[in-house]
């Protein structure tokens, strides 16, 4: 990484080759452009065929994931070709693949802390070094998801109904596979039980049971989420639990500052319900509140939370919050930008913008946009950042959402409206 050092010294190397253009050598002076065989930048000579090292911007890893150091922007003054030594410096040892490569790479340890690694770059008898930081947070690699059974339901005799596991939430922007089942109760059958929306029929009654999905994503699998379903001829209508959200769903947090957890939820709602659903436990502050708080710990990981509410006796699908702490300087969240409205002729390929989108500059950035109204249109490449299509014949608007990712976190969706009509 070039410092103020590496930037005075271009300075004099470029004054130095100018006087040596200009003036002869003296007597009794060493050369301009000559350098001790040991000489590096920086130790006060004023030789100037020298190499200049560049380990590369610091970085911000995941427990266990491949970090690739990158000394590729290092210069050579002569010509000769570099040779590059890598060793480092400070933190859990780690192995390079390769010292001698100008881009070696390793596994992070599965403990949280800073590494530190030197480059030296040697070129004709000269050299100059750098230095590189990776930090490592303490995740691990795989996380499971999150299941969502729905809410519960209060069903008329013999009606069937379509349960709803679509709030389930993947750990890492995969596909998940479902699988429902009757975890208690009799006189309920479900339809297709490996879909994320399955058929539910139930008997006559009366009588009550319980729901359970487990979702899997890469292998790994949730912990069920269960929904209470009553049923009998005594119920005339279908009765739905409250609609609930948690605002933002994933959240930065530092050991020791304050979280808050907010629920929103649907009219007519009595009754509030925090819990922890993942990582190790952390007291929750007003937990049967919509508004709660927890205090980050001075651990760092993944700890999620489910916010849920009551009408009745019928409790919501839980909404979830994912709290992830890193021990060290507060990183940036990402931020969606999905871009300006705009109008689009019928027929004309249309141009979706979310490079104003912001994610932490030590994290490569994901996209992922998802049409939430209108006609129905096929994007080029949904986990692009400039995705397009090809607009509809006919006058309408459409909406799309975009949300974004550092690899840890994915922000809060950002809304676009595109009218589909004379521009």
């Amino acid at each position: 990484m070039l410092d103020d050092r590496h930037i005075a010294w271009l300075f004099l190397a470029t004054a130095a080759i100018t006087a040596a253009t200009l003036l002869p050598a003296c007597e009794g002076t060493r050369p301009l452009g000559g350098v001790d065989s040991d000489a590096a930048v920086g130790d006060g000579g004023f030789g100037v065929a020298v190499p200049l090292a560049n380990a590369g911007p610091d970085q911000m890893v995941l427990a266990g994931q491949r970090v690739t150091l990158n000394g590729t922007g290092s210069v050579g003054r002569t010509g000769g070709g570099l040779e590059y030594e890598w060793h480092q410096v400070s933190g859990l040892t780690v192995g390079l693949s390769n010292h001698s490569h100008p881009a070696p790479s390793f596994a992070a340890p599965s403990e949280p802390g800073e590494l530190v690694f030197e480059l030296r770059v040697s070129e004709a008898g000269t050299a100059d070094h750098d230095v590189v930081t990776v930090k490592v947070g303490g995740l691990a690699a795989a996380e499971a998801p999150l299941a969502s059974a729905g809410g519960d339901l209060d069903i008329p005799s013999g009606m069937m109904v379509r349960l709803d596991g679509s709030s389930s939430s993947p750990a890492a922007g995969g596909v998940l596979a479902w699988q429902w089942d009757v975890s208690a109760g009799t006189g309920l059958d479900i339809v297709d039980p490996d879909s994320r929306e399955p058929d539910l029929n139930v008997s006559q009654g009366p009588g009550s049971g319980l729901i359970k999905l487990e979702v899997s994503e890469n292998g790994i699998a949730s912990a069920p989420d269960y929904a209470t379903i009553r049923f009998g001829p005594d119920i005339t209508l279908l009765a739905t639990a409250p609609m609930v959200t948690a605002s933002p769903s994933d959240e930065y947090a530092t050991p020791g500052t304050t979280v808050g957890l907010a629920g929103t939820a649907g009219p007519g709602s009595d009754e509030f319900r925090w819990t922890q659903v993942a990582g190790d436990p952390i007291e929750i502050s007003s937990p049967a509140s919509a508004g709660a708080s927890i205090v980050a710990p001075d651990r760092v990981g993944r700890f999620v939370f489910a916010f849920k509410a009551a009408k009745g006796d019928r409790w919501s699908a839980p909404a979830f919050k994912t709290v992830r702490v890193w021990a060290g300087e507060g990183f940036q969240a990402p931020v969606a930008d999905a871009g300006n409205e705009f109008t689009a002729a019928p027929g004309s390929t249309a141009h979706l913008d979310g490079t104003r989108s912001s994610v932490d500059p030590r994290r490569a950035a994901a996209f992922r946009w998802e049409q939430t109204g209108g006609i129905a249109v096929t994007l080029s490449d949904p986990a692009s950042a400039a995705p397009t299509f090809t607009a509809p014949k006919i006058y309408d608007t459409l909406t799309f959402q975009l949300s974004v990712s550092d690899g840890i976190i994915w922000s809060a969706p950002d809304t676009l409206v595109v009218r589909v009509g004379k521009p």
